[in-house]
Formats: structure tokens, sequence, C-alpha cells
């Protein structure tokens, strides 16, 4: 029974990255290659997304924002303004699964 349990589960295929930091940061490599190492692909689309947008930041934020809004999880930095206005758009549309960065790292979610 807990085997067809586990196979019911969603497996989590991908991670859009929405953050200031370069998607060639060392962090961001890190983070892509153990997330590779349990089957998942980040997906960090600075650039595309700039392109899309005719170099406007902060229309680029405003689609990373509604991307975020929309997603099934949002893990988000506790003390961002940008955060807030996600967590008050999935609050607005009932979403589910909004976390903190912060609140996972100290219950031990690495």
């Amino acid at each position: 029974a807990v085997q067809r349990a586990r196979r019911s589960e969603p497996v989590l295929a991908q991670i859009y990255l929405a953050s200031n930091m370069n998607c060639s940061d060392g962090r961001v490599d890190e983070m892509r290659a153990a997330l590779v190492a349990q089957g998942v692909r980040l997906v960090c689309a600075q650039e595309q997304l700039l392109q899309a947008t005719v170099g406007d930041n902060f229309m680029a934020s405003l689609v990373e924002q509604e991307l975020c809004a929309r997603a099934h999880t949002f893990i988000g930095s506790k003390f961002s303004t940008w955060t807030d206005t996600v967590r008050g758009v999935r609050a607005f549309g009932q979403k589910m699964y909004t976390f903190s960065f912060e609140d996972l790292w100290a219950s031990g979610v690495k």
C-alpha cells in the first residue's frame, strides 16, 4: 500500500528559479547539481526573460512574480517585499504550498 501511495505522489520534474542572482553564479550551479542528483531540472531563464521584455527589469520582475503566483508551490525569502507580493497574490487565489526558504531550512529541509 505504501509503494502504491508513493507512486501516486506527483513527481517534481523542474524548479523555476526567480532570483536576483545571476544564473551563472556559483551558488546557482551548486543548486543545479544538487537538484540534478535528485532528477530535478533547475530552470533559470533571466536572459530569455530580459530579451522577451526588451531589457525592462521591472516588467521581467512582474512576469516572474506572476509565474511564482501561479506555480504549484512557492518558496520565497522571509524578509522580501517581492516575496510578500507573490504571497499576497497566492493567498487571494487560495494557492496552497507557500513557504519561506528560511523556515524550511530551519526545519531541516535542505
